[in-house]
């Protein structure tokens, strides 16, 4: 075994014989039987051994073992150099770079923060060598390694795969990158799924249109479109609104959401009210717990109301939503109630998102269980006579603003492309219906319109940012968004024409003006003239100058006088003539063949 002493000496020797440093090939075995010293010889091992590889390709395998026996010392230092220095391996001997790409990868696995960073270190500097063969190392430990080396090898793609520049990730580069996440999108988790969708939209190929579209049908395979939607399993139900909200940013006009909403509207609308969403303490991103509206008229109610008339009133709800029982929720059935709601109307709303890029879909069943569902949310008004009225006014229907913009929005943007679904003959008893169901539910957010209006008014500033007004802020866009979209469907034939931005989405401000500014006349500037332009300047000044006067002489005197009084007096719109028949009209326009209130 080689002492400290010999080690330089072997050094001295394969430096001074530079490009015939093969010759000496006892002298190199002599360095990698160091790796069985002590500290010292470990450590002079750990960088003699690459330095002299590419001179010994006969024992390229043996010192690449003793390399990586370094590397899984017990002593940080000596490991920490051996890593370091595996790339320079990769230099001496490109054949190598893939099984030393997939031993750096297993080394991901390491608690040791310090151990950690110099193996990412070297994971990005045989990038920069070559990135295809590094990549096949990476996902091989991903296709077949353990979970947790597969974790850490996704996060590290998935971190560092934007920050390479172009002479790394060559398109050749990108297809080998695209083809190896499609082989693992076979059999990913959620979060998984999530993190290969970050890398593939990252690349310029999937940036284009047709990278979109291929993005899309990944999201379809990956949703299994094709199978029944089962609400009670969790794991589907996480697996949809992963799929759907990795889909929603990638439709425009030429990528179309089609295949999406027909799902959604033919197998998971009929069965949302049975979904079952999976046990986690992370608050779904699109779903509310509770609807806005629901939310600020409870405030409301609460400022204007006594703590004992409250509790007696928060006790009637629960017994009505216990079906007349007297007993309370717990605190594990109201949370599942929660989450129950927040998962549907992150569903719903995705839907809506989806809606405004979907091209025609079928009457049925797709329309028909989406119109169906809106009316469930959309009740009838109540019985005209007393008894029943009195009756039925002590279970006031709970109106659920946030899911009806969802589905009215989505009924809206659908039902543009199929007209006849509601104007046509065969479905006038529909329209009918229709009609009542939304005349009633217009005064229930005119209502609220105008409660959440008092509330807020005469309020600016840092006063509209507190939590309580936020949710009136929110609650009043509900609320706005569904009156214009009921003005809309209300007009004979219903009308498709408006246009909303859904609660959810940010307002875009408007920024400065576009038009162009009139140009300004520099100071102390003599503008150029020309000789036409002062001859025609003079022309329109004598024309403008020169008054009319009437014709005199003996001819004009024959003509007479223009005659004065009469029916003439049109001028006067008050008067009995023209004026007294404008206003009777303008009294009573509008008073025919529909033109009333629509509500």
């Amino acid at each position: 075994m080689a002492s400290v002493e010999q080690l330089y000496k072997d050094y001295g020797i394969l430096a001074d014989a530079k490009e015939k440093a093969g010759e000496h090939e006892d002298t190199y075995n002599s360095i990698l039987a160091a790796v069985e010293g002590g500290t010292s010889e470990k450590r002079l091992a750990a960088q003699f051994i690459p330095k002299f590889f590419k001179y010994f390709p006969s024992l390229s395998e043996k010192a690449i073992h003793a390399q990586l026996d370094l590397c899984e010392d017990e002593d940080s230092s000596i490991r920490r150099q051996a890593i370091k220095e595996l790339p320079n391996l990769c230099r001496a001997s490109p054949d190598n770079h893939f099984h030393i790409a997939d031993v750096l990868t297993q080394l991901l696995q390491s608690d040791d923060p310090q151990d950690t960073s110099i193996v990412n270190s070297a994971l990005m500097a045989l990038f920069k060598l070559d990135a295809e063969n590094t990549l096949g190392g990476l996902f091989n430990q991903i296709l077949t390694g353990e979970e947790l080396v597969r974790e850490r090898a996704i996060k590290f793609l998935s971190m560092r795969i934007k920050t390479f520049p172009e002479d790394i990730i060559t398109p050749q580069v990108e297809e080998t990158l695209i083809q190896k996440c499609k082989e693992v999108l076979s059999d990913v988790t959620g979060e998984e799924f999530i993190s290969f969708m970050k890398i593939l939209s990252s690349t310029k190929t999937m940036q284009s249109l047709q990278g979109r579209k291929q993005l899309v049908d990944l999201i379809v395979d990956q949703g299994d479109f094709q199978s029944d939607f089962i609400p009670t399993e969790p794991d589907l139900v996480d697996r949809l609104t992963q799929c759907l909200k990795q889909a929603v940013p990638l439709f425009s006009k030429n990528v179309q959401s089609t295949q999406f909403v027909e799902y959604l509207c033919e197998k998971v609308i009929p069965v949302l009210d049975d979904i079952k969403p999976a046990e986690t303490d992370k608050k779904t991103e699109n779903g509310d717990k509770e609807d806005e509206v629901s939310k600020a008229e409870s405030k409301e109610e609460d400022d204007k109301t006594k703590e004992g008339d409250s509790e007696e009133k928060q006790k009637d709800e629960e017994g009505k939503e216990a079906g007349g029982k007297t007993t309370q929720h717990t605190g594990d059935q109201g949370d599942d109630k929660d989450a129950k709601a927040g998962v549907k109307l992150e569903i719903l709303k995705y839907l809506a998102d989806m809606a405004i890029y979907s091209g025609e879909i079928a009457v049925e069943p797709q329309m028909t269980n989406l119109y169906n569902s809106l009316l469930e949310y959309m009740p009838l008004p109540p019985p005209e006579s007393e008894e029943d009225q009195s009756e039925e006014s002590k279970d006031d229907p709970q109106l659920q603003f946030s899911v009806v913009e969802c589905l009215m929005h989505t009924f809206h943007c659908l039902a543009h492309k199929q007209p006849d679904f509601l104007a046509g003959e065969a479905n006038a008893e529909r329209l009918k219906d229709f009609r009542i169901r939304l005349q009633y539910f217009a005064r229930g957010v005119q209502l609220s319109m105008k409660q959440l209006r008092l509330a807020l008014r005469g309020k600016t500033g840092n006063q509209l940012k507190t939590d309580e007004n936020k949710i009136k802020v929110a609650a009043l866009r509900i609320t706005s968004n569904i009156n214009t979209l009921i003005k809309d469907l209300m007009h004979n034939p219903p009308s498709y024409k408006s246009s909303i931005i859904l609660s959810w989405k940010p307002i875009q401000k408007q920024g400065a003006s576009t038009s162009p500014e009139p140009a300004k006349k520099r100071p102390n500037i003599t503008p150029i003239t020309f000789d036409s332009d002062k001859k025609t300047q003079a022309t329109s000044k004598k024309a403008r100058g020169t008054p009319y006067s009437p014709p005199g002489g003996k001819y004009s005197s024959k003509a007479g006088r223009a005659p004065t009084g009469g029916d003439a007096n049109y001028g006067n719109w008050g008067s009995s003539n023209y004026g007294g028949s404008y206003g009777n009209y303008n009294r009573n326009k509008g008073r025919g063949r529909n033109r009333g209130r629509w509500y």
